[in-house]
């Protein structure tokens, strides 16, 4: 069993380190469906999608993160019904 943050307090585009909003993105917002069942949603990293042949859904140069393309902070991956990836960290 994997627990998930209380995702109401992060906000689309915002950028967090050791527990601190220290930045954001200006971002579009839209609103996706996603499933929070069972085997609706998976952990990955930046470091795993590189892995997999996905690391440009990720790119360090679009969001750089303190240890780069090797960094194992988790992101949710969720599939929608629009075949779009949405990842959370």
């Amino acid at each position: 069993v994997q627990r998930l943050p209380s995702l109401p307090h992060y906000r689309v585009g915002t950028i967090w380190r050791n527990g601190r909003c220290i930045s954001d993105t200006e971002l579009d917002t839209e609103r996706l469906a996603v499933n929070f069942n069972a085997g609706k949603w998976r952990t990955t990293s930046r470091r795993a999608l590189i892995a997999s042949g996905q690391g440009h859904l990720f790119a360090d140069e679009e969001y750089p993160l303190i240890l780069g393309n090797d960094d194992r902070c988790k992101l949710l991956n969720f599939s929608t019904s629009r075949s779009m990836m949405v990842a959370i960290c």
